[in-house]
């Protein structure tokens, strides 16, 4: 939850600036009539202006040392610092979330607010402009709920399977409890290892170890 919550900050805080989103609601008469004229006179070659800077991300550093101020740099720091505050080797086992040591940023470029670089802001509108191919900022093809019925209909759909999963992990102890697939040491359900919660998980697998059984190679 603490990188979902990361993640609505940094979306929150990250949207195109209001002043750019105003711009590009409302150009300017000199743009409007520019392209009338070139509609008018039938000039193929005639372009619409491009479009605005409406990429704008918000330093969180300027933020005020407040509740708000903290807590948005803190959401910056789980997409950049992953690994040290909710890893599997951070000191406190009550905030080992993650399931190797790898920061979101890894992924989620500049702290998931690089344009094209899987960013966290701006998300419907990038489906949006994106799908189908060869659209333009001034027509994009489809509407964002047309955009949204899209990603369901194809997440709704089976995707292909690897084989021999029951291969992977042969020292059930060191499988990542979040693992999606079976076959589980531990006795919990592929449910459980899916969506939580994981401490007992965890614990029942610490206690496996102590007992010496981590290389034991069944498993449910």
């Amino acid at each position: 939850m603490a990188v979902g919550a990361a993640a609505v900050t940094l979306l929150i805080i990250g949207h195109p600036h209001p002043q750019a989103q105003e711009n590009r609601a409302t150009p300017d008469a000199a743009k409007l009539a520019a392209i009338d004229s070139g509609l008018a006179t039938g000039n193929a070659a005639a372009r619409p202006p491009s479009p605005p800077a409406d990429w704008t991300v918000l330093n969180v550093d300027t933020l005020r040392d407040d509740d708000w101020g903290r807590t948005v740099r803190y959401g910056r720091d789980l997409i950049t610092k992953t690994y040290a505050l909710i890893g599997p080797e951070v000191a406190d086992a009550g905030h080992r979330y993650s399931g190797n040591n790898l920061a979101c940023e890894s992924c989620h470029l500049e702290a998931g607010t690089k344009k094209f670089g899987l960013p966290f802001q701006g998300v419907p509108i990038s489906s949006k402009t994106t799908c189908p191919s060869d659209p333009t900022w001034q027509q994009p093809f489809l509407s964002i709920a047309d955009s949204w019925d899209v990603a369901a209909f194809v997440s709704s759909h089976p995707r292909p399977q690897k084989a021999n999963l029951d291969r992977d992990f042969p020292i059930r102890a060191e499988k990542p409890v979040d693992a999606a697939y079976g076959p589980y040491l531990d006795g919990f359900s592929r449910e459980q290892h899916k969506f939580g919660p994981f401490l007992p998980i965890e614990e029942k697998l610490a206690t496996l170890k102590a007992a010496n059984r981590d290389h034991t190679p069944g498993g449910n």
